[in-house]
């Protein structure tokens, strides 16, 4: 996941429709013989045709399903350092440049403002949910890396 934000302090933001509902930052998955770093530059490539010449690394969020015993870690990074344009839409759903004190709060996908702290320190953090697949999320915390 990578917070792009441009000179006015505006961020890219996804409304995503497939799965994970709602707007969020936007990613994807690391495939093959790839690095986290080449992965987040070429997911953002894909999604929004946004070239990143750099990334700053804020952090990880992980989530634990402990019924299942299922890990979920997400990779999460920032740049203001790009070239492109922002295109309209991806397969993922429609993009858009926002502030995010001024994305409507009950469209976001679920645990996404929960995750702005992370992209907005000066140091990385670690935040850590544990969740249920019937009762959703059970508890947060965050911890400075």
């Amino acid at each position: 996941m990578c917070a792009i934000i441009n000179g006015n302090g505006e961020w890219v933001f996804i409304n995503r429709k497939k799965s994970w509902n709602g707007i969020a930052l936007p990613g994807g998955h690391i495939e093959g013989c790839e690095s986290i770093t080449d992965c987040v530059i070429r997911e953002i490539k894909e999604e929004t045709d946004l070239d990143l010449t750099e990334v700053c690394f804020k952090g990880i969020t992980h989530f634990y399903n402990k019924a299942e015993k299922e890990r979920y870690i997400v990779f999460n990074f920032i740049s203001n350092s790009f070239a492109g344009k922002l295109k309209e839409e991806c397969d993922e759903g429609q993009l858009f440049w926002s502030k995010p004190d001024e994305v409507d709060v009950n469209s976001l996908a679920e645990g996404m403002s929960e995750r702005f702290e992370l992209f907005k320190r000066d140091n990385c953090i670690e935040m850590f949910a544990e969740w249920d697949g019937v009762l959703g999320r059970i508890t947060t915390k965050m911890n400075r890396l």
